[in-house]
């Protein structure tokens, strides 16, 4: 099963870019945190503009317009005092992994999705550390809200539904391992800029 696959395969580079970032030890202020928000803006935005590209995604049962995080970051930008040309003026990561096909689309998503997972946990920690709520700067962390599990769950079917055999599998778990590798560079010195 797919989901396995990744799960299994992508555990190593998984876990080295949770190390890289290591968040709860080098998030310890405000400023901290906005600085990681711009970070994410620019990986982000470039990387959701290849997604939307992507020809046959938009087929697939996934709902992509509610999936993206440019609104949800810019919003909490704007809250954390960010103005229009600050944000504009973030760099982009412009070393991304190849999305030059469904399958490869899935893999990046499943990096992409799979964060809004981790993501309810920041999202405590913002509030307990910072008072930052989704209504106040923390609604790129706590993503879908209520609906995490079931936006995962169907994400997780949709990809279950597309993976017809080992070659598309392959390039599915490829573009994820891609994916975590370009996050992990383009996050490597976040709290430093």
């Amino acid at each position: 099963m797919i989901l396995t696959r990744l799960k299994d395969e992508t555990r190593q580079s998984h876990q080295a870019t949770e190390q890289q970032l290591d968040l709860f030890n080098r998030m310890l202020t405000k400023s901290d945190y906005s600085r990681l928000l711009g970070r994410f803006w620019g990986f982000y935005v470039p990387i959701e503009s290849k997604l939307n590209q992507v020809v046959g995604l938009n087929e697939l049962p996934l709902n992509l317009p509610a999936r993206q995080k440019k609104p949800l970051l810019e919003r909490d930008l704007t809250s954390l005092d960010w103005n229009e040309l600050a944000i504009q003026a973030l760099p982009w990561c412009a070393d991304l992994p190849a999305l030059d096909s469904v399958p490869h689309a899935l893999g990046c998503l499943y990096v992409l999705e799979g964060s809004t997972l981790g993501g309810q946990i920041i999202s405590r920690l913002l509030q307990e550390r910072f008072g930052i709520t989704p209504d106040n700067g923390g609604r790129f962390f706590a993503s879908y809200g209520p609906d995490v599990r079931s936006m995962w769950k169907a994400f997780g079917e949709t990809v279950t539904g597309y993976s017809t055999g080992p070659q598309v599998e392959d390039a599915i778990v490829d573009s994820a391992i891609e994916t975590f590798a370009a996050f992990g560079r383009w996050f490597q010195h976040w709290n430093q800029d």
